[in-house]
């Protein structure tokens, strides 16, 4: 075989090769790069490995356009990433707050919830057993404050604390508790997850409202505030109990004199009125009132 046929002979080997070498790159690559990496090095490729003088020149000056292009993209997405550390909305639930123990009796047993603080603007804690979503979270905060602005409470300075439990620990098939005697306001986490509020408060005052439960116990503190007031630590939660009974009593009976039915504000009410507690009934009457306003 002469020197001129080996000569051709290569060439044509050479030009195969870098066509199926191409075909190759472009399939596996336009599947595992993203494309703009893609495309940065296709021109890289075509710049070293081309044949044509002009196209190396071309596909050199593409690349280099492509590179500038790219660092430009990283450095935009690097000035628009935001700290979650530095912003108010995008800060974790519970961000190395505070740690706090809240000791409640469930099905008779006493158990102790692990929680810790939020990083919301009242005093509100999340058990460890517990997960939300920011948004979730900083709705909750809103409604809190906002209740707090209804009763004309904002500025109290013994608020109750807030904790969020799991379920489990809730113990009771209750939205939400108020314990006077620790001046604790416990929280379901169900009321963060269901899909149907309505229905998970049917039998309450304004069931499809997201303030209604918690408004309704936040009543009972601002009843527990009037007490301590007056008499100072709750200390025997069954004479607390008779106290707002006596003082509600007659406050329900002038509603019924007047005209009111109590089945009309919700099935709680008039189960609570038939057990003669009269500071339910009427708590259920003043969330209807409040959110109907």
């Amino acid at each position: 075989m002469s020197c001129k046929r080996l000569y051709n002979l290569r060439n044509n080997v050479r030009v195969v090769f870098t066509a199926l070498s191409t075909l190759a790159f472009d399939c596996i690559g336009a599947f595992i790069l993203p494309r703009r990496w893609f495309i940065r090095l296709n021109f890289y490729r075509r710049a070293k490995y081309s044949l044509d003088e002009d196209n190396k020149k071309f596909a050199k000056a593409r690349a280099d356009e492509w590179h500038d292009r790219a660092d430009k993209l990283a450095e935009k997405t690097r000035a628009f990433t935001i700290d979650d550390s530095t912003q108010k909305y995008y800060k974790p639930v519970v961000d190395g707050g505070e740690e706090k123990d809240f000791n409640r009796k469930n099905s008779g047993k006493k158990i102790t919830v692990k929680a810790h603080k939020t990083t919301g603007s009242n005093d509100i804690y999340l058990s460890d057993k517990v997960k939300l979503k920011r948004k979730q979270f900083h709705k909750f905060d809103k409604n809190v404050t906002k209740i707090y602005e209804m009763l004309g409470q904002s500025k109290s300075e013994n608020k109750p604390a807030i904790c969020i439990l799991s379920p489990e620990e809730m113990g009771k098939n209750a939205v939400a508790t108020y314990i006077p005697t620790d001046n604790v306001l416990t929280v379901n986490s169900a009321y963060f997850i269901t899909k149907n509020l309505a229905e998970l408060q049917k039998p309450f005052a304004c069931p499809d409202s997201e303030l209604s439960s918690v408004l309704h116990e936040l009543i009972h503190w601002q009843d527990a505030e009037k007490y301590r007031q007056k008499f100072g630590k709750i200390t025997d939660y069954n004479a607390y109990c008779d106290y707002l009974n006596k003082i509600y009593a007659p406050k329900v009976e002038k509603l019924i004199r007047s005209g009111y039915n109590i089945s009309d504000i919700s099935e709680y009410a008039k189960l609570e009125f038939r057990k003669n507690e009269f500071d339910e009934v009427h708590a259920e009457f003043c969330v209807k009132q409040l959110l109907q306003r």
